[in-house]
């Protein structure tokens, strides 16, 4: 069952290729601007992070463990949007810090983030990959089921007005 379910996701975001930029579509440093704007297109919302440093992988267990792997899981956590926030070990990192913040696909936003948490300012720019991103989260927007998810769609049609330059 699981293999069919990934099947089918990867099915329709692949359908949903004919997007504002394909060039940047098959770029492998797009690709999760692309993965992350195409999940919303068939109502999936994500959230995620990125974070840098040392990790160890064993193969056999399938345990990783490190500290990007919780810095990630905690900002992932903090957020109150559907977006991807950069966790500050990789926009403070000397040698990572200037290519990454060049990159069209990572923006200066002011991520909302729930109470007492660190709030983060750089996300993966997913817009220009979306087809229908307003109308999508509008309707979310409607039919959330509490105040809380309510407050995510809105702070995600927040960035997404933002970017459009409404």
């Amino acid at each position: 069952m699981q293999a069919n379910f990934l099947k089918s996701f990867f099915t329709k975001l692949t359908s949903k290729s004919e997007r504002k930029d394909t060039k940047k579509v098959f770029s492998p440093r797009s690709y999760s601007s692309f993965l992350r704007a195409a999940a919303l297109d068939i109502d999936w919302p994500l959230r995620g992070a990125i974070a840098y440093g040392e990790c160890v992988m064993d193969r056999n267990t399938r345990t990783f463990i490190g500290q990007p792997i919780i810095d990630a899981y905690e900002l992932e956590e903090s957020q109150k949007w559907i977006g991807t926030a950069f966790h500050e070990s990789v926009v403070n990192h000397s040698s990572l810090k200037k290519g990454i913040l060049q990159l069209d696909e990572v923006i200066q936003y002011n991520i909302p983030v729930k109470a007492g948490i660190k709030s983060t300012s750089y996300a993966l720019n997913w817009y220009a990959y979306g087809s229908n991103s307003e109308a999508i989260l509008n309707k979310h927007i409607g039919m959330a089921y509490s105040t809380k998810v309510t407050t995510y769609y809105k702070n995600t049609l927040k960035y997404v007005l933002s970017e459009s330059g409404k």
